[in-house]
């Protein structure tokens, strides 16, 4: 990572980060004794980190994943088009290729209920291996959604 310059009204530093399997060193070199002194600083400090630590940082697959359960290949959820404020109930689902897909229904124009039937339905058409899998955080109604499924 390069060295960041950080500048706020009568404040400024410069910040070394470097990443190296997960673990972030970071460390701020602050400018009251001269921005040249301080940058001079950071240069050595990254200098030394990188002859200390592995030269080859984790790549993107081999980072650790996030907690987030990826499993789930139906999620119902309430989203709103942050533009005009709209609201939708909107499937996402994971193709066999691993990627996922959206299908949305606007509430104004459907309603509430008829746009989850319709989420349900499209669900259930795209075959998906556990459509009782929801989120339960961003589910529209539990009870809609259960009555639904059985």
């Amino acid at each position: 990572m390069p060295i960041t310059y950080w500048e706020e009204d009568n404040y400024c530093r410069y910040q070394v980060r470097v990443c190296r399997h997960g673990k972030r060193y970071t460390k701020t070199f602050n400018c009251a004794a001269g921005k040249r002194k301080a940058l001079k600083a950071a240069q050595q400090y990254e200098q030394r980190l990188l002859e200390i630590l592995d030269t080859d940082p984790m790549t993107s697959a081999g980072r650790s994943k996030s907690n987030r359960n990826r499993s789930a290949s139906f999620k119902p959820f309430v989203e709103t088009n942050s533009q005009y404020g709209t609201k939708y109930i909107a499937v996402s689902y994971r193709r066999e290729d691993g990627q996922w897909k959206r299908v949305s229904y606007a509430i104004k124009k459907h309603g509430r209920e008829k746009a989850t039937q319709m989420a349900i339905k499209a669900a259930k058409k795209l075959h998906t291996p556990h459509p009782e899998r929801v989120s339960k955080k961003r589910m529209p109604t539990q009870s809609t959604i259960a009555a639904e499924l059985e």
